[in-house]
């Protein structure tokens, strides 16, 4: 995944990996893609992004891609009683697909793997299930690793919000783990990353 995003970035930009996932996936999974004349390069290398559990960014000398970790150890920034803020908004979406297969579908061994989402089946009452062939998996472990990335991903996409701040964190970078204490709220504590913003001066967090 690594090298085929590095190869379209070329010309463009660098890429440098700050840090795979655990099971490796940018540096270790070779996909077999394929897509349609016209196709944009972003839309491929989000594509093939949601194969592993990384993000990409860009900073001063490049775009690096980082392993976006759900439970890091600490946070990169806080938003408090010391750096006040004007409101925030959550939001959680249903997740559709809830649940994914992941199979080779050669001639020979099959291999088949998946994943669900706990939340969307009880919120629904019932499986919205999609088969992505991915000829590459090598075995049952490999394909549902590449489901449960793929879940995990839909996941974090569902589930955002927004945070309005008078003064901004002038070193903040997308996918940067915040913390929100909201201390007029019986301090309920909220955590999250930076997300791409949808609209000019609006970042998203998820």
């Amino acid at each position: 995944v690594f090298t085929i995003i590095q190869q379209m970035l070329a010309g463009f930009t660098t890429l440098t990996l700050d840090s795979d996932d655990p099971e490796n996936n940018a540096l270790n999974f070779k996909p077999k893609y394929q897509t349609v004349l016209g196709t944009t390069a972003r839309s491929v290398i989000m594509d093939v992004l949601g194969y592993t559990k990384c993000g990409l960014r860009m900073r001063t000398d490049g775009m690096h891609m980082l392993y976006l970790d759900p439970s890091p150890g600490s946070t990169d920034y806080e938003f408090n009683s010391d750096h006040r803020f004007l409101s925030e908004n959550r939001e959680r979406a249903i997740v559709t697909p809830n649940r994914i297969f992941v199979t080779n579908v050669i001639d020979g061994e099959i291999y088949v793997g998946y994943a669900e989402d706990e939340e969307s089946y009880n919120a629904l009452g019932k499986w919205l299930s999609r088969i992505i062939s991915i000829p590459s998996v090598a075995s049952n472990d490999d394909a549902t690793a590449r489901a449960v990335a793929l879940i995990a991903r839909a996941k974090a996409e569902a589930n955002a919000g927004d945070v309005v701040v008078p003064i901004m964190n002038c070193g903040q970078e997308v996918y940067d783990w915040l913390q929100i204490t909201d201390f007029r709220n019986d301090d309920i504590v909220i955590t999250g990353r930076v997300g791409v913003p949808p609209t000019a001066s609006k970042w998203t967090l998820t």
